[in-house]
């Protein structure tokens, strides 16, 4: 395979976001250039005509096709697994604190709820603490658990 071929390709799926339009009746998901969405405001919906592809600006369009893991990895790509997705409920253990209960969310400032090591691998999660005040934090991998509610047998006693 032609080197420069695969690292053009890299360069292209790196260079872009996959974004699902917001119409009930569509909910496709367009591959956008980055530069395309970096004004656009998170809050408000997005639809298929506001794509700059006009191949791919409307709604009766298939969906792209998503590339397989084993495509990726050919172009020195890899796809990572998140086992706690935005929005889990977990325990975090903070320094000196005890473990406490946080949900996984965005941080606000970079709108960011994971950061990756220089492997590719997950090493930090965004969380907010449950609790007043709220607070927020950034948690390494190795102190976050699944939050578990235990369970308590019941006997009946004689």
């Amino acid at each position: 395979m032609d080197l420069n071929a695969s690292e053009s390709e890299a360069s292209y799926l790196m260079a872009k976001i996959w974004i699902q339009c917001d119409s009930q009746d569509c909910l496709k998901w367009r591959l956008v250039p980055h530069k395309d969405t970096i004004d656009l405001d998170r809050k408000k919906p997005w639809y298929c005509h506001m794509n700059q592809d006009p191949f791919y600006s409307h709604c009766s369009v298939p969906e792209e096709k998503f590339p397989n893991e084993a495509d990726l990895r050919e172009h020195g790509l890899k796809f990572v697994y998140s086992k706690l997705p935005v929005g889990s409920l977990v325990m975090i253990k903070a320094s000196k604190w005890p473990r406490w209960p946080a949900i996984l969310c965005p941080d606000p400032c970079s709108g960011n709820y994971l950061h990756f090591g220089l492997d590719g691998h997950i090493e930090e999660y965004h969380a907010e603490f449950l609790g007043n005040p709220h607070s927020r934090f950034w948690a390494s991998v190795k102190h976050i658990d699944h939050f578990h509610i235990p369970t308590v047998e019941v006997g009946l006693h004689k």
